[in-house]
């Protein structure tokens, strides 16, 4: 009874002695833990239907923390209050003692839960921080290796549009080299025809020559054998007159007609010689004209060797334009292994062209060692032809060289291909890494998101529970505060 009897003078001077005030914080903690957990849960379920930021949602998170804390603070108060109510109540119930150790323990374990809770959330938070800042990470990869790859796209789009255009320029070049290899053909064809027909001109010209010389040296015989003839005539006249003058037996009658006949014969001898002679003489006249018809044509024969050698000056000049045209153009040739093919084929027909023409050209010089002066052009047009057949040779080599270098041009690109190939499976594998790990990261954040919401269910459930038990608490405290009143009247 003693220690009522102090608890009820504590009870008299405590300012909490009334009902009315405890009443009024009661209340109004009620009033503060029903506002705050319906706004607390209106303003979760408003950030779940519009699907705020985490920003927005951390924020809220700490208004729902410190609304805790506060209540938190209320209800010791209001513990507080009810010690003191217990303290000073004169007879405790056991029911009444077990539901506070009860609310104790329900209070200190919703304080636990709710540090492990704070705790939890602020590690999911780092977790969720850590996981948008690796999602960002992953964002700005899959950006950059997009933007690369998309680059690296146009580069091999316009490497591609390159070796296109540079496959088509050399299908052109080797298509004018064709032509112009034909074009020479053709014109080394005409030249070795006409040298042939210029070798068969000669060998008849040498022919007729040498018929036109044997009768010319048939018809100095002939005049030698007249002037020969003539000479012994012209002795027989002078023995004949000096028979005739020292002839004294004879009469000059018969010496006269002897004379006359012998005389006679020797006019028509003397003109059988003339007409011979004359002959003779057209005979000089006809080789005279042949031969003057043989140099004409030969001249002329002369004239066509020098256009031949124009013709082929200006082909060397044009050749050599070209050559110039395609070291040019050396530096933008890239041919495919069908161009390579059809310019090794070529060179084998040229190859081939040229050995034939080779071994034309010794049996045409061979023909034309034979000659004479008058061969002479036609050796220089055949000097020109080799010169020819040597450029031939040196464009070949050069274009042996413009194959070697497409080989290394295209050894190189393949190898670049290569490279570029490797960096893009390398690229696509961080992609499809990126894209694992993002959706790894979305799916911890869905389950972590969904974590949080069962955190939350729990906690609006034990809240609820907490209401529950606080209103029980606040009815009994109600049903005891009339006792109270009564045993304060009852001390007085």
């Amino acid at each position: 009874m003693a220690t009522f009897s102090r608890s009820k003078t504590k009870r008299s001077t405590s300012p909490l002695r009334k009902s009315a005030p405890g009443s009024l914080l009661k209340s109004s903690s009620r009033d503060l833990r029903t506002s705050s957990s319906r706004g607390l849960a209106a303003s979760f379920d408003t950030s779940r239907k519009m699907g705020l930021s985490t920003g927005e949602l951390s924020k809220i998170e700490n208004e729902y923390i410190r609304n805790l804390q506060q209540q938190i603070y209320f209800l010791e108060l209001e513990a507080n209050y009810l010690r003191d109510q217990a303290k000073k109540a004169t007879v405790i119930p056991p029911r009444v003692t077990e539901e506070a150790e009860k609310m104790m323990r329900k209070l200190r374990t919703l304080q636990s839960e709710l540090d492990n809770r704070i705790t939890d959330l602020a590690k999911q938070e780092s977790a969720i921080r850590v996981l948008e800042d690796e999602r960002e990470t992953a964002i700005r990869k899959l950006r950059d290796a997009e933007e690369t790859h998309a680059h690296e796209k146009k580069q091999l789009v316009n490497e591609l549009v390159s070796l296109k255009k540079c496959k088509d320029s050399s299908e052109r070049e080797s298509s004018r080299r064709e032509v112009h290899v034909k074009q020479v053909e053709t014109e080394a064809n005409k030249g070795l025809d006409a040298l042939r027909e210029a070798e068969e001109r000669i060998a008849m010209l040498r022919t007729q020559l040498n018929d036109k010389t044997e009768e010319f040296s048939r018809c100095r015989v002939q005049l030698e054998e007249s002037r020969s003839e003539c000479l012994k005539y012209q002795t027989q006249l002078r023995e004949m007159e000096e028979r005739f003058f020292q002839s004294d037996v004879k009469t000059k009658e018969e010496v006269g007609r002897e004379l006359r006949e012998e005389i006679r014969q020797l006019r028509l001898e003397a003109r059988q010689k003339e007409i011979n002679s004359q002959q003779d003489r057209t005979l000089r006249t006809k080789i005279q004209e042949d031969c003057t018809s043989l140099i004409k044509e030969n001249a002329a024969l002369a004239a066509q060797v020098v256009e031949l050698r124009k013709q082929i000056d200006a082909d060397r000049a044009h050749q050599d334009e070209k050559v110039v045209r395609r070291q040019a153009n050396i530096q933008e040739l890239v041919a495919t292994k069908d161009s390579e093919r059809r310019l090794q084929h070529e060179l084998q027909v040229t190859k081939e062209q040229l050995r034939s023409e080779q071994m034309k050209y010794r049996e045409a010089t061979q023909k034309l060692t034979r000659e004479e002066q008058n061969a002479i052009h036609v050796r220089l047009s055949k000097t020109k032809l080799k010169s020819n057949v040597e450029e031939l040779q040196s464009l070949n080599t050069i274009q042996n060289d413009e194959n070697i270098t497409l080989q290394r041009d295209k050894l190189l690109l393949t190898d670049e291909i290569c490279d570029l190939q490797s960096k893009l499976d390398d690229k696509n594998e961080e992609l499809i890494d990126l894209k694992t790990r993002l959706h790894d990261a979305e799916s911890r954040c869905s389950q972590l998101e969904s974590k949080v919401k069962m955190q939350k269910n729990l906690e609006s459930i034990k809240w609820e529970e907490f209401h529950k038990m606080a209103n029980t608490m606040s009815q009994f405290s109600r049903s005891m505060s009339p006792r109270k009143e009564r045993e304060v009247d009852y001390d007085d």
